[in-house]
């Protein structure tokens, strides 16, 4: 059974305002609970920068932006950057090896100094699809590049499983909408280890939905909606300015020379 149609409460169909996320538009509390998980750079450095430019009312310029999806669009590997593709490549010959089913290739919906593009994999049976995704970040003169890999289950009652490799401190709770139950193993786990330890987490399970490659993009486009109006409703996401957007539409990432 599927509840791919169920109400989404943070849904605001139509909505094509581009969006960033913005820590200053946030209570000052919040902004001390995601800086102090930084550890002594973030209560000392990032909390005090944030919380002054708050109480000034100065919005930290959006060096990307995003807005509500509303179609999936699968890439193969001929419409991929080379850096890209030389990334996820790993992962890939990992995920073949484990016998899994391509999806294909999504870019996110950024326009900006941030890209992703992520590989998916079904399982044999369905019941379980996973991720690599290449992460690219620039903040003014930092640049950086990452990847990561994810596991995904969904049971009949909505609650979505996801076993994946995160810092600690990368991991901010009050950012995971409700029905998602996230375990994280250390940031050097393995897609191996990752795919097995997610599988022994299902195992108990017997409600788990068993997708198809036909129906995951649609699940995978209904999951995307819901985070972009969590992520609004909460106050994560702040409308950018026209004028910025039509400066971020400009930014292109070159690829790695032939």
């Amino acid at each position: 059974m599927s509840t791919e149609t169920a109400a989404n409460p943070y849904e605001s169909p139509g909505d094509t305002a581009y969006y960033t996320n913005d820590l200053t538009a946030l209570p000052y509390n919040f902004i001390w609970r995601i800086a102090w998980r930084q550890g002594i750079f973030g209560a000392l450095v990032l909390f005090p920068i944030f919380a002054i430019r708050k109480l000034l009312g100065l919005h930290m310029p959006a060096t990307y932006a995003t807005w509500r999806l509303e179609e999936l669009e699968l890439l193969d590997e001929s419409e991929l950057p080379r850096r890209v593709l030389k990334g996820l490549e790993p992962f890939d010959e990992i995920c073949r090896g484990c016998g899994l089913r391509h999806l294909g290739y999504i870019v996110s919906n950024r326009i900006g100094w941030r890209k992703e593009v992520s590989s998916y994999w079904l399982s044999m049976d369905g019941a379980s699809f996973y991720n690599a995704t290449y992460i690219f970040i620039k903040v003014g003169t930092m640049q950086m590049e990452k990847h990561v890999f994810s596991c995904h289950s969904k049971l009949e009652s909505g609650t979505e499983i996801h076993t994946g490799q995160l810092d600690p401190k990368d991991y901010i709770p009050e950012m995971v909408p409700p029905g998602q139950e996230l375990e994280s193993l250390s940031p050097d786990s393995t897609p191996t280890q990752l795919i097995e330890h997610h599988n022994h987490r299902i195992a108990d399970y017997s409600d788990v939905v068993h997708f198809t490659l036909e129906a995951l993009p649609e699940h995978l486009l209904h999951g995307a909606r819901k985070m972009f109006e969590f992520m609004v409703t909460k106050g994560f996401y702040v409308r950018v300015p026209a004028a910025r957007v039509d400066e971020l539409k400009q930014v292109v990432i070159e690829d790695e020379p032939d």
